[in-house]
């Protein structure tokens, strides 16, 4: 997943579906990014496990495509066994010493923040449980009826996942919470279990 660009195409009209699936075949890829010259956002296709082609993310930023690309690459094409149906990346074993507080979370992501300088408060976060960990972020005054209530968050506020091994991401607030704690609990389910079987998975193409 190193971004390597293996083509491209120009067009004056908006590819087709069928257009960007040839593509991405004729590239031996599973991911086309399709973007206006001069614009700061684009769209994301992939090529799911059953080979069918889908648009991914529509209108993103560049980081934004990033972060979906890597969800769905772990959740499509990583090649570990299905146990009991499920998928192997749907579930992160609770680590030995248990779940972390959600105390113990702010304070990491306070840390993380004062570390590298971010201008976010440390002050007043809250923390919200799921699967893998907690979601860590500095409220806002929105109506939480409201599933799209997370666009009112300002411009570039972050989230941060904190999982219970300790491991600390910052999210960006494009990304809407349940994808964001899918792509960190499959994340989280190769680092729980990397130490008991190594595994090598690769993307072919943009990668």
């Amino acid at each position: 997943m190193d971004g390597e660009r293996l083509g491209g195409r120009v067009s004056a009209t908006t590819p087709t579906l069928a257009e960007v699936a040839g593509l991405g075949e004729h590239r031996e890829t599973n991911y086309v990014v399709v973007g206006r010259d001069g614009d700061d956002v684009v769209t994301l296709y992939g090529r799911g496990g059953g080979s069918s082609w889908s648009v991914i993310a529509a209108d993103v930023d560049l980081e934004t495509a990033e972060e979906v690309r890597l969800w769905f690459e772990l959740t499509q094409h990583y090649g570990g066994e299905a146990s009991a149906g499920s998928h192997p990346l749907g579930h992160v074993p609770t680590p030995d010493r248990g779940r972390i507080a959600s105390a113990r979370a702010i304070s990491l992501v306070a840390d993380w923040i004062r570390l590298r300088g971010l201008e976010y408060p440390t002050l007043g976060l809250k923390a919200d449980r799921f699967e893998a960990g907690w979601s860590v972020y500095a409220p806002v005054d929105i109506d939480e009826s409201d599933p799209m209530a997370f666009l009112a968050l300002p411009v570039g506020r972050s989230v941060f996942m904190v999982s219970d091994l300790g491991r600390v991401k910052e999210v960006p607030s494009s990304i809407p919470p349940p994808q964001a704690e899918e792509m960190f609990t499959a994340e989280e389910a190769i680092f729980a279990a990397r130490p008991l079987r190594k595994r090598s998975w690769s993307t072919s193409g943009t990668r």
